[in-house]
């Protein structure tokens, strides 16, 4: 572990979505592989001091999410997002809905830059809280989980 690695915190901020806003993002954009998420936009993976402290003031609270477009291809599916939140912001703000067995979510970013990908437009809202959440806590929360099981639920604020 570098010197760089031990001035981060462990964990994701991330904007998680409400139950109904991630009922109405899965009514309005259907998986299309059996490996759904469907429940986050990272704004910072493993954050620096410095990113943490730039949260801060947000953590806990309320946000907007706008999707804007759908995209997939035959590995995974995502919606292309903007945050609505003052000073919140993301590199490539976009939400994972599902991916095939063995591709990580994080392929996402890989798909939304491919131009080749399938699209369509949307326009929907879906309200959000920010949070940190350390690893470990994320794991228990968002496993992935089959498409035909229960949502995980949005952490406590």
């Amino acid at each position: 572990m570098s010197r760089d690695d031990k001035s981060r915190r462990p964990g994701i901020i991330a904007a998680i979505l409400t139950l109904d806003a991630r009922r109405s993002l899965l009514d309005s954009v259907s998986p299309r592989y059996p490996v759904v998420y469907a429940h986050h936009l990272t704004l910072a993976f493993r954050p620096a001091e410095a990113t943490y402290e730039k949260y801060a003031a947000f953590l806990g609270k309320p946000c907007l999410i706008r999707v804007m477009e759908e995209v997939w291809d035959g590995q995974g599916q995502a919606v292309r997002v903007s945050i609505e939140t003052a000073g919140a912001e993301s590199n490539c703000p976009h939400i994972t809905v599902s991916c095939v067995d063995s591709v990580a979510p994080k392929y996402s970013q890989k798909l939304l830059a491919n131009a080749a990908a399938s699209s369509r437009p949307l326009s929907l809202q879906l309200g959000a809280v920010i949070c940190f959440m350390t690893f470990r806590e994320w794991d228990k929360r968002f496993s992935p989980q089959p498409s035909k099981t229960s949502p995980p639920s949005p952490p406590k604020t």
